[in-house]
């Protein structure tokens, strides 16, 4: 039989998806993610794709451009016309 590694931690499931409404999960509106406030793990994890989305994410914007919605911290809406310089197309 195969040894068991002894660094091996067995994998522990924290919820059960049965179609219940909440799991008591806070959505986070800028990346997406569903984490379980107060859960250390769960933040940690948060944490760490929420950094990774933003770095992925991030646009300082151009130095003209047109904004049709600005939504603070969520983001804003540019209008792109087919005469703007070609790196903005």
């Amino acid at each position: 039989q195969p040894q068991k590694s002894a660094h091996r931690k067995t994998p522990v499931q924290l919820h059960l998806d049965l179609g219940q409404k909440s799991f008591h999960l806070t959505k986070c509106l800028c990346c997406g993610m569903l984490y379980a406030p107060g859960d250390a793990s769960d933040e940690q994890t948060h944490k760490a794709y929420h950094a990774a989305m933003q770095a992925v994410l991030n646009f300082s914007g151009w130095s003209k451009e047109r904004v049709v919605l600005d939504q603070g911290p969520a983001g804003r809406l540019l209008q792109v016309q087919p005469t703007d310089p070609a790196p903005h197309i």
